[in-house]
């Protein structure tokens, strides 16, 4: 399945100390500054805010002991699908997996 996901976040939220410099230079010497961003998207699930269909909510992202410990960082945006495409490759895995029993997986 093809989606195409529209990310609309609010910049002033980013917390700056997250934002890392890139390792490799630019032609022209300058270097990139990157933020790692997450997103979490529900297809089935549509909500409104401000007058706005959405679908999921984008946050920073954490480290994994960041997160066992709770840390909860503030949602920058939303995520609306603006497109979904489901490939053939797709309709296959679904056509397979209806096709076995709960006794008999492989494994």
């Amino acid at each position: 399945m093809n989606m195409t996901i529209s990310l609309s976040i609010d910049v002033t939220k980013l917390e700056k100390s997250r934002i890392v410099a890139g390792k490799k230079p630019r032609p022209d010497g300058t270097v990139g500054k990157y933020v790692d961003l997450v997103c979490f998207v529900d297809p089935t699930d549509a909500k409104e805010f401000n007058g706005k269909e959405y679908h999921g909510i984008v946050k920073q992202g954490s480290t994994k002991e960041e997160r066992d410990n709770g840390l909860q960082l503030p949602i920058l945006g939303n995520a609306t699908i603006m497109g979904l495409k489901q490939n053939n490759l797709t309709q296959n895995v679904e056509i397979q997996q209806q096709t076995f029993a709960d006794d008999e997986v492989p494994f």
